[in-house]
């Protein structure tokens, strides 16, 4: 028993999910010279956009490590460099920021990358627009104990991807119902990566699978709870089932979609229109932000910022496994 202990604990250190901050976009919406859109701290003076059309913004975000770049832009005084005094505002999952920024309650926010795709030709439509990614991968998938039990290890510890399909299917067809998994939002990009990963292991996500929605910080007390036996979600959720042994993380999504986009900064289409000067000041104070938090000397510091309580409101140890 006590070696079958020693073994879980060594596994579960899986779950540094490797989340790389974007310094720059490909799309120059803003037309940003070439020399600004690298991942190396900017140097000198901002940049003069002139006068803007409104100073004081509300940005809303979700508490996940994807943010780290808008919360840094306000700790670190980007924000205030390009002349904007910004209030960060946080909700406790994706439907809900997303509803207040459609319904013009905040300037812009942290939002899940098919955001304006869904908006732009789904129903109701709304002008929602990408101003910038803010990040790449950072999620991960994660089992409970139960799943150990069942002799489920962590993908890296099988020959290859169809030695740990075949593990994980036969598993599933021992269970007498179907296995219960929690995610933040049908149309989020950890949800897609973990439909792909099931349709590639050969499992029915329709059929086989139950998949329930829960705000990220809620995940890993359901995991606990056993009203989920396991989940796809972003750090630092992973991280804290690995550190309070509540779970094990069995596969990355950096593993399943290297470079996979993660977040972006959203508004509105005709808010943009009105405020360009703003917009491009923001954009710039979030550059500069991200460029910041993809240099490793800064993430320490980073993951105690980000876990205060009026952001991510975790343990810095949760946020200093998927970051260093």
């Amino acid at each position: 028993m006590e070696q079958q202990r020693r073994k879980f604990l060594k596994y579960i250190g899986y779950a540094t999910v490797g989340c790389g901050f974007s310094a720059c976009s490909s799309n120059n919406l803003f037309d940003f010279p070439k020399r600004d859109r690298s991942s190396e701290p900017t140097q000198g003076p901002p940049a003069n956009f002139g006068k803007l059309e409104k100073t004081n913004l509300t940005i809303g975000f979700v508490p996940v490590t994807d943010c780290a770049p808008l919360i840094i832009a306000k700790e670190k005084g980007f924000f205030q460099r390009y002349g904007l005094n910004v209030g960060l505002k946080k909700y406790p999952d994706w439907s809900a920021v997303h509803k207040d920024l459609l319904s013009w309650g905040i300037d812009a926010c942290v939002a899940l990358f098919g955001l304006p795709i869904l908006t732009n030709f789904g129903s109701p439509k709304a002008p929602v627009i990408s101003l910038m990614m803010l990040n790449r991968n950072g999620a991960g998938i994660t089992f409970s104990k139960k799943a150990w039990q069942g002799a489920i290890r962590a993908s890296t510890e099988y020959y290859n991807f169809q030695d740990f399909a075949y593990s994980y299917r036969k598993y599933i067809k021992k269970l007498a119902e179907p296995l219960k998994l929690g995610i933040d939002l049908t149309n989020s990009m950890a949800n897609y990566t973990l439909l792909y990963w099931l349709s590639a292991i050969e499992i029915n996500p329709d059929k086989q699978i139950k998949l329930i929605e829960f705000p990220p910080s809620q995940m890993v007390y359901k995991l606990q709870a056993g009203i989920v036996d396991g989940y796809c979600l972003d750090e630092p959720w992973n991280q804290r089932a690995v550190v309070d042994q509540s779970g094990f993380t069995v596969y990355v999504n950096r593993d399943i979609w290297k470079g996979h986009p993660g977040k972006i900064l959203a508004t509105m289409g005709p808010w943009a229109e009105k405020h360009p000067t703003t917009a491009r000041a923001l954009v710039a104070a979030v550059l500069e932000a991200c460029q910041y938090c993809d240099q490793l000397e800064n993430r320490q510091s980073i993951a105690q910022i980000i876990s205060r309580s009026k952001y991510i409101d975790t343990k810095v140890n949760y946020i200093e496994g998927s970051l260093l």
